[in-house]
């Protein structure tokens, strides 16, 4: 009998190891989505660092968030070469606490695209792009970890 029961729950996956292996999947498809993005803020703060423009810029605004405790940006005027005025919103490189509307900051730019553009301040740069990947490497880490419990459990 206690023999029977015993080879019934080794033939059958349990669903304690499959919530395992769809939680596992589920965290690693959500960290390889935010590595990616983080990826691709850590390029463009590179690339901006070595081939940007500088320019004076101006806060205009802060935007609205969608959520009440959502993020807001400051919202950044500035001229680019040619008397071409862009507009930007700051989510790389900048918050509305630190740089309130009527601030003047330093703007970085790509020559090519200048609506591509962050507020010049490096080490800000990098404390985002670094925080950008925190999260997803923890995901990843649980999806790793999620996934190898559901095989070896």
């Amino acid at each position: 009998m206690a023999l029977g029961v015993l080879v019934r729950i080794m033939s059958f996956p349990s669903s304690f190891l499959l919530h395992y292996l769809i939680y596992g999947i589920i965290f690693l498809g959500f960290g390889i989505q935010l590595s990616v993005r983080g990826i691709r803020l850590i390029l463009l703060g590179r690339r901006l660092g070595r081939v940007g423009v500088r320019a004076a810029g101006k806060v205009i605004e802060i935007s609205a968030s969608k959520s009440r405790h959502g993020p807001r940006y400051p919202l950044v005027e500035f001229e680019a070469q040619g008397n071409r005025k862009i507009t930007f919103l700051a989510n790389l490189g900048g918050s509305s606490r630190r740089h309130p509307v009527g601030t003047g900051v330093l703007v970085r730019y790509d020559q090519e695209r200048p609506e591509i553009a962050v507020i010049d301040e490096p080490n800000r740069v990098w404390l985002n792009a670094i925080a950008a990947m925190a999260a997803p490497a923890f995901l990843l880490l649980a999806g790793v970890y999620f996934i190898a419990s559901s095989f070896l459990l």
